[in-house]
């Protein structure tokens, strides 16, 4: 890692996350892979000498079935009625399908046992993106309801945790009330405004930054109550991305305004000064207290916010932001 610029110190950076792909594969959390040399331990060092707190994405609940784990531990896997592995579903990032884990299984719970206290206290992790946590309760044993399995799941998670973040992802949003301390209310953005295909089919969880923005316009009241809201990425960098001006700035303004964790996978020190210039405006909105979301017509919002004694206004219209 180089040194943070000034564009990023400027700007308040607390968090710096590694996603998804340092595994080896989904399941085999300690088996890191050789892009990483030095191990996750030093990478989460590094991290902490620039004056951010390291976070990692890990999926607890689902294994690939190209994973170690798979291979050696079949018996952890959670089964249907037939007693045959349930599929949560496929992802050709992961070489395929991928698998639920039984929860209830002591080997399970042993297993991840381990797993949080080497990457939180051997490693040294802060914050853990933790993924795919509907899976724990796709198949609810007898005597107990969904519902209930996610909640024990969530509350095993909270206790091994313990005082570090938890920010919660692809979970039914009421089990993480008073238990995550943020949690994604919505799909992932797009690289562009729409995923075409995706909405033809109305596949409902579908990567489209319009409908992740949907679901950040009508959630929005969680935001300080539940737990902290994380709309998922704002994209400002004029590379490897179909979002017009208009669209990013609509992105990052309604996502600064009704969310608290604030995420980007953008280099921001290589941002143009009208792009920091945005960004600065933007997080000025922080901390505003909202008043009333609603939707006047389809894809036309109106956002009633307070902010330094004065209401204001913005309406959100497929695209582009109007303040008023």
């Amino acid at each position: 890692m180089t040194e943070l610029s000034n564009a990023e110190q400027k700007f308040g950076l607390r968090y710096f996350q590694i996603d998804d792909g340092w595994q080896t594969a989904v399941g085999d959390w300690l088996s890191v892979k050789p892009a990483f040399p030095n191990g996750m331990q030093h990478i989460a060092l590094k991290i902490k000498e620039k004056g951010l707190q390291p976070g990692l994405w890990l999926a607890p609940f689902v294994a690939s079935a190209k994973s170690e784990l798979v291979r050696r531990h079949p018996d952890w896997l959670l089964k249907d009625p037939k007693g045959r592995p349930i599929k949560v579903g496929w992802n050709p990032y992961w070489h395929g399908w991928y698998y639920a884990l039984d929860f209830y299984h002591d080997g399970v719970r042993e297993y991840l046992t381990g797993v949080f206290h080497t990457v939180l206290e051997k490693w040294g992790f802060e914050l853990l993106k933790l993924d795919f946590l509907f899976a724990v309760a796709i198949a609810p044993p007898p005597g107990k309801t969904r519902g209930g399995v996610m909640w024990e799941a969530m509350e095993f998670i909270r206790h091994l945790v313990g005082r570090r973040r938890i920010l919660a992802c692809g979970v039914p949003l009421g089990s993480c009330f008073g238990l995550a301390d943020y949690c994604r209310i919505g799909g992932d953005v797009h690289l562009a405004w729409r995923h075409s295909m995706l909405s033809f089919l109305h596949f409902r969880e579908r990567v489209d930054t319009l409908a992740s923005l949907h679901s950040t316009l009508g959630r929005w009241q969680l935001n300080g109550r539940a737990f902290q809201n994380d709309p998922d990425v704002f994209i400002l960098r004029d590379g490897n991305q179909k979002l017009n001006p208009d669209q990013q700035q609509t992105l990052l303004t309604i996502n600064a305004l009704l969310g608290n964790l604030l995420f980007t996978s953008d280099d921001v020190g290589a941002y143009s000064e009208e792009q920091k210039a945005e960004l600065e405006e933007a997080l000025l909105l922080r901390g505003s207290q909202v008043i009333r979301v609603f939707e006047l017509e389809k894809d036309l919002w109106k956002i009633d916010f307070e902010q330094s004694w004065h209401t204001c206004l913005v309406y959100h219209s497929a695209g582009r932001l109007i303040p008023i």
